[in-house]
């Protein structure tokens, strides 16, 4: 499980993994920073349930903040690498 803080600075929990996935990992392979913007680039991987494929993808988490708090999240991951551990 990962932790969320909300808005209203409540902790909350959230599942790292999604549900079509079993063992999804992530690598943080770099961290960049510039003003309001924070990115961590790295890799997932993990395996498919619905394929029992496995993938090793590279993906980006972008996150912006303002006065401490995130404002937005964003995840971008190899669109391919996903598409071909997805099908049948």
């Amino acid at each position: 499980m990962g932790r969320h803080v909300h808005r209203d600075r409540r902790v909350r929990r959230v599942p790292q993994q999604t549900p079509r996935s079993r063992g999804a990992t992530v690598q943080t392979d770099e961290f960049l920073s510039s003003g309001d913007c924070v990115v961590q680039i790295g890799r997932t991987r993990g395996r498919v349930l619905s394929t029992n494929r496995e993938f090793d993808a590279r993906e980006l988490h972008v996150w912006r903040l303002r006065d401490g708090l995130v404002t937005s999240y964003e995840v971008f991951i190899d669109v391919p690498e996903m598409l071909a551990a997805l099908a049948a």
